[in-house]
């Protein structure tokens, strides 16, 4: 009888452990156990590129998010394999979508600015386009914040010049230091890093804030990038659009 009693016991303890894996794993693919959230009222935008591999992006709109920065291009000569593709599902899906570029150290602004135009092919999105600005897969030789910032200023106007409206610029505070000493980039727009708080930052408005950094949405096979834009960001954006569709 006892040995009755413990096996029991044993399956009881078992199937328990089970059942809170289970709603562990559950909690973990709907984001419920990240460490921040943004406002409720925030508007969900993705990041992607070749990484995450085909998208079903009438899914990704179906689970709540608004759009999608999505990788055109790095540094002098690298083109996305899946940006061509991942635009026009996301347009066809309904959902915002911009464009970003990864700034590499090691080729110049110039040819960056023209690799980056050309893979947008005349067509930037809906969303403002975007200048990755981070050591993670770079070139070894990181510059001194002085000619970086140049660097930067030159890819930043030719761009916007082209495209008539401002850049994002993402970046990861604990690295600004390092890349742009403490008056952060050179630019006021700023798509930011805070994966255990909200951004706090001195050198520019925070427009975008990625939050999370393997989030689970439906339609994406594996971890993807989750951003919040902030309502009123969200909607001016909106009239940006309207007024260029509406200008002769």
């Amino acid at each position: 009888m006892d040995e009755e009693r413990r096996q029991r016991r044993i399956g009881a303890v078992v199937l328990g452990i089970a059942a809170m894996l289970t709603l562990g794993a559950a909690a973990w693919r709907h984001n419920l156990l990240w460490l921040v959230h943004p406002p409720s009222d925030w508007v969900r935008v993705l990041d992607v590129s070749h990484h995450q591999g085909p998208i079903d992006w009438a899914a990704v709109r179906r689970d709540g998010v608004g759009g999608a920065w999505i990788k055109a291009s790095e540094g002098g000569d690298v083109r996305d394999a899946r940006f061509d593709e991942n635009r026009k599902g996301a347009e066809a899906a309904g959902l915002r979508w911009g464009a970003y570029h990864f700034f590499t150290f090691c080729r110049p602004a110039e040819d960056q600015a023209a690799n980056f135009l050309a893979a947008l092919a005349g067509d930037a999105g809906t969303l403002p386009s975007a200048v990755d600005v981070e050591t993670g897969g770079n070139c070894a030789a990181v510059p001194s914040p002085g000619p970086l910032k140049t660097a930067l200023t030159t890819f930043m106007v030719e761009i916007e010049e082209r495209l008539g409206r401002p850049l994002l610029v993402y970046v990861i505070p604990e690295q600004v230091p390092l890349l742009f000493e403490d008056d952060g980039p050179p630019s006021g727009h700023l798509w930011v890093r805070g994966l255990f708080s909200r951004p706090s930052i001195a050198f520019g408005a925070l427009e975008v804030w990625q939050f999370h950094s393997r989030g689970w949405v439906a339609g994406v096979k594996g971890p993807v990038d989750l951003n919040a834009v902030p309502p009123l960001t969200w909607a001016g954006w909106g009239e940006v659009n309207a007024a260029a569709e509406s200008a002769p």
